[in-house]
């Protein structure tokens, strides 16, 4: 093949993606067709105290999610290394709440959390 043909091509104006979860990531919120869920590392799970069912609050204002063990919280499935939570209008009321934006992406994650002080079991998740 004549390399000519390479030198005069055009390239493509398509970037490599930077939306897909890292591995760093705590928190994933999976808003997509196939399913609506949160997905919690293994770590964040752990700080839960592998908790089978689980809640969530928030700060709107520091832009914070909690996240903590709850008996009457949404259950857990493990599914490799990550907790799932499967709970649509959850998933749905926090992309509204912090106006979330899923228009050309099926999943946000985010990486920052830190635990709570004095509250065994809580995580705070930053969402900023």
């Amino acid at each position: 093949m004549d390399a000519l043909l390479f030198e005069n091509a055009k390239k493509f104006d398509a970037k490599p993606s930077t939306k897909f979860p890292t591995k760093n990531s705590c928190l994933t919120i999976v808003y997509a067709k196939t399913g609506k869920r949160i997905e919690l590392s293994k770590t964040i799970h752990e700080m839960l105290g592998n908790a089978e069912k689980v809640d969530f609050s928030f700060d709107s204002k520091q832009k914070i999610i909690f996240a903590f063990a709850d008996e009457n919280g949404s259950s857990v499935k493990m599914n490799k290394n990550k907790a799932v939570i499967y709970n649509a209008p959850l998933v749905k009321e926090i992309i509204d709440k912090f106006k979330l934006d899923f228009t050309e992406q099926t999943s946000i994650s985010f990486e920052k959390y830190e635990a709570v002080d004095g509250n065994e079991n809580v995580v705070g998740i930053y969402l900023a």
